[in-house]
């Protein structure tokens, strides 16, 4: 079972997105690692990506948050979430635990789309 501090942060995180970030660029930072929660170059993959978040939903049917572009779209397993850290500035770091060995952290940020032109 989640804690519930955990439960209830990522719960007010999927509200925010929901409420605040439609609409504005999110930019996503992903590192996949074969060593459990270690991202350095050695044991993990990274990619870096963004778009126009157009929607944000949580999926019950697999717990999955889903942030949605007209082109692309990027999923988190909720139920893997062990870690959700505000870095502020709308930037977030998410840590799924996705088997004993298989770790992925995904840095998300948000801004407007007047910000980056």
């Amino acid at each position: 079972m989640k804690d519930k501090a955990l439960i209830a942060q990522i719960a007010a995180f999927a509200e925010k997105a929901q409420r605040s970030f439609i609409g504005m660029q999110v930019s996503i930072e992903q590192e996949l690692s074969t060593a459990g929660n270690t991202y350095d170059r050695h044991v993990s993959a990274s990619a870096r990506f963004g778009f126009m978040l157009t929607d944000f939903a949580i999926r019950f049917s697999g717990n999955k948050m889903m942030f949605m572009g007209e082109d692309d779209h990027y999923e988190i397993h909720g139920d893997a979430i062990t870690e959700l850290k505000d870095l502020e500035n709308n930037r977030y770091e998410l840590i799924e635990v996705l088997s004993e060995r298989i770790c992925r952290r995904s840095t998300i940020r948000f801004t407007s789309l007047t910000a980056i032109s």
